[in-house]
């Protein structure tokens, strides 16, 4: 019965102008480096469900900008799912904290000071 409820898309060339659509962001995959999906999704003010792999702790703030849960534990991604379809409150909070946590630490400005940074020290 979930035909009327999600959409498959299929591959996408901008997404930023779908993300201001939801209410969610969640990202299941079992590997990941660091996902530039969730980075664009804390931009858009989304809180983020993610599985806890790879980089996605390093992106996601638990309990903050949103949930990490087991990889493969599907009962942790729903109950984590219906914890903020319940409430709005929570996500906006959650959304808002990663929209300003993306723009300290995922802007371009940021991340080009980190990478000369790095190479400086060498």
């Amino acid at each position: 019965g979930l035909e009327e409820k999600i959409v498959l898309m299929g591959f996408q060339q901008s997404i930023s102008s779908l993300l201001v659509g939801l209410d969610v962001f969640v990202l299941s995959s079992r590997f990941e480096g660091l996902p530039l999906t969730i980075i664009e999704a804390m931009f858009a003010g989304l809180p983020v469900i993610g599985a806890a792999v790879g980089g996605n702790a390093e992106a996601v703030e638990q309990d903050r900008g949103g949930f990490l849960v087991p990889p493969n534990d599907q009962q942790a991604l729903a109950s984590a799912m219906m914890a903020l379809a319940d409430n709005k409150q929570l996500r906006l909070e959650m959304g808002l904290y990663n929209s300003e946590r993306a723009l300290a630490e995922f802007s371009v400005d940021n991340m080009l000071g980190k990478y000369e940074e790095l190479y400086l020290q060498r």
